[in-house]
């Protein structure tokens, strides 16, 4: 099967498409149905609208040098196998950055969710803190206020901030 300047050009866009939308989706924080219906709705919409744009003979055009070159493309094994590649290549350095900033230096929202996930009577090992507790022992909220139930709500950040808690590493 041969290849020309507009599967090529196709192939390349196509990355280009699903890389971007792909980071996006990463780096998306908080994630609602409109999250998912732009997201993946716009990737949809790209597969629809290439395969109708090379598939139908426009009247308008004078020139039909996309016809079929979306579906040439996607019939190809090496092209899946290119765009499944590069895509994983383009966004591993993302991925790994995510996880080790993650891992090694924990903003305070993701350490509060790490001591909100904790199960109540396990404390998992972690560095010392100050006066001999572990790290998520030193960040658990006081819960000697008065009408405190111990519920979700006591753990809050904001909770944490109020019985000066700080999350920040000393």
């Amino acid at each position: 099967m041969m290849f020309g300047n507009w599967t090529f050009g196709t192939l390349v866009f196509t990355v280009l498409v699903f890389t971007v939308t792909l980071k996006l989706a990463l780096d998306t924080h908080h994630w609602t149905w409109i999250n998912h219906f732009v997201i993946w709705g716009s990737l949809l919409f790209y597969v629809i609208f290439s395969l109708l744009w090379g598939g139908i003979i426009w009247p308008f055009l004078n020139y039909q040098r996309m016809y079929y070159v979306f579906m040439q493309m996607l019939s190809s094994g090496p092209a899946w196998l290119s765009i499944i590649l590069l895509i994983t290549v383009s966004l591993l350095p993302d991925v790994i950055k995510k996880v080790l900033c993650r891992a090694m230096c924990p903003t305070a929202t993701e350490r509060a969710q790490k001591v909100r996930t904790a199960p109540k009577g396990c404390v998992a090992p972690g560095p010392a803190a100050p006066g001999g507790a572990s790290e998520q022992e030193s960040l658990r909220p006081n819960r000697t206020r008065v009408g405190d139930s111990g519920d979700k709500a006591s753990r809050t950040y904001a909770s944490m901030m109020a019985h000066g808690i700080s999350l920040d590493k000393p």
